[in-house]
């Protein structure tokens, strides 16, 4: 039994907690990061869906898409109603803004997409494609540019 001075904790026990809590925070570290981007790559899909639906509906009820903006978090007119200004203007969950472009291919067809640019990052993106689409960044529905992220319409 300690009395006196000697009470308290010794540099050797101090060290074994120390360590150990050394050794969660090594397990632990990790399984954060993942759940992270999971709940990120979750995010990003659910707004791909909604934003999807929503210019799906606006074409249906207008008989066509709306003009573009090519403005980062500028909605296109006509489609307060059926957008949240909210999602729209905010960061996305993969980190850019969201615009709304047309392309007119080497073929001559035009093409509307959501674009998403500016600080995206690559690995919620890919794993979005992945989920969503074919995981190539080249082709398909969702495609990686130079420039911009885009979520075509008609593919």
């Amino acid at each position: 039994m300690r009395t006196g001075k000697d009470t308290g904790f010794t540099l050797v026990e101090m060290m074994i907690v120390v360590a150990i809590i050394g050794l969660l925070a090594v397990l632990a570290i990790p399984s954060f990061a993942k759940a992270r981007l999971d709940s990120r790559v979750s995010a990003q899909m659910n707004d791909l869906r909604i934003l999807e639906d929503a210019f799906q509906q606006y074409a249906f009820n207008n008989g066509g898409f709306p003009d573009p903006t090519w403005v980062p978090k500028v909605l296109p007119v006509g489609m307060e109603t059926y957008i949240s200004t909210k999602i729209w203007s905010q960061t996305s969950p993969s980190g850019g803004v969201y615009a709304w472009k047309r392309n007119v291919d080497a073929a001559g067809v035009t093409h509307y997409y959501i674009s998403v640019s500016g600080g995206v990052d690559q690995r919620v993106w890919d794993a979005v494609d992945t989920k969503l689409d074919d995981g190539q960044s080249g082709s398909g529905k969702l495609q990686s540019g130079a420039l911009d992220h885009a979520c075509f319409m008609d593919q």
